[in-house]
């Protein structure tokens, strides 16, 4: 099984929210965290690269085929 490190931008939570599923309705890009005016370049790009790779088609087609 793969260890997959904690992305950057979780590393302080004042760089980003987390959407509360039982009480709030999710939102159109499908995406439970959204970085706030805080967060710096580096959150920023870390996101990027986190939801790059969770909405990359092809990751999750192997994924999916691996177990």
């Amino acid at each position: 099984m793969t260890t997959i490190e904690e992305p950057y931008f979780m590393s302080n939570p004042e760089w980003y929210t987390c959407i509360d599923v039982t009480t709030e309705d999710f939102p159109e890009d499908g995406r439970g965290y959204h970085l706030t005016d805080k967060a710096p370049q580096e959150a920023i790009d870390s996101y990027n690269e986190f939801y790059g790779l969770l909405e990359d088609p092809a990751l999750t087609y192997a994924a999916a085929e691996a177990s």
